[in-house]
């Protein structure tokens, strides 16, 4: 199982687009209109599919759902680990670099609306957008023009969901979605080169890990959004099953 070779044009066309969005969302008074625009959406669609897509951009929650490809494509999750390291060193940098503040404490809090907690001082870049662009980046390396496109439209619209809520600026997701977007070809081109990665004992143990990261997320309420723990729930049951069957099929393997 290979990436698709083509996808390196499909990646610089991505990052092209993302480029542009950080370009303009740059300029302060774009900033704050596109986060205006964003942060009222919920005041029309309500606020709980704000909160679900938001969740799935959580570390934790985007690494259980790559249990469907422990068994077929294990090459995802190591690509992912990779790419996924190189995002989070270079989101460290830049956010003990700028020290932007979050549009909580910047903005008059009856001026917008905040759904679940108010994070950490500083915002940008957003690594939760980098994270979520990070599986975009390798999942649709792997598929057709359809499903990239859709795999792509997914990613945008749980990033922009970190407006939504309240907790980034645009600029803070374009950058993010970058970063994350181009360390996904990182970890795409490492994982060709290091077979090692991907071969029986590393998808075990991936396997393993993954349903330990199942565990917590039944068990552990870190998310901070009320009533959504049944769903958490759910969630790292479902992919606790595929998990086990993955390691289940690959003990058979010989």
């Amino acid at each position: 199982m290979k990436f698709d070779i083509r996808h390196g044009s499909w990646h610089f066309y991505v990052l092209t687009v993302l480029s542009l969005f950080a370009v303009v969302t740059a300029l302060p008074q774009f900033n704050l209109f596109f986060f205006r625009f964003l942060n009222n959406i919920s005041s029309v669609t309500g606020e709980n599919i704000w909160i679900v897509l938001t969740f799935f951009s959580d570390g934790l929650v985007s690494f259980v759902v790559l249990t469907p490809f422990l068994k077929k494509k294990p090459k995802i999750i190591f690509a992912v680990i990779i790419a996924t390291a190189v995002s989070t060193l270079l989101n460290q940098i830049l956010k003990r670099s700028f020290h932007i503040q979050r549009p909580t404490r910047v903005l008059d809090r009856e001026t917008m609306i905040l759904i679940g907690p108010d994070w950490g001082q500083y915002s940008f870049p957003s690594g939760h957008s980098a994270m979520i662009f990070v599986l975009a980046s390798v999942i649709s390396a792997l598929m057709n023009r359809s499903v990239k496109t859709a795999v792509l439209s997914s990613a945008s619209l749980i990033a922009l969901s970190r407006a939504v809520v309240g907790v980034h600026w645009p600029f803070d997701i374009a950058v993010g979605a970058m970063i994350g977007w181009a360390s996904g070809w990182i970890g795409i081109f490492i994982s060709e080169k290091a077979k090692w990665g991907y071969g029986r004992k590393a998808s075990l143990i991936y396997a393993f890990l993954l349903s330990g990261a199942c565990v917590v997320l039944f068990l552990w309420d870190y998310s901070g959004f009320e009533g959504i723990m049944f769903f958490q729930r759910a969630v790292a049951f479902i992919f606790m099953l595929f998990s086990v069957w993955a390691i289940v099929k690959i003990l058979k393997d010989k």
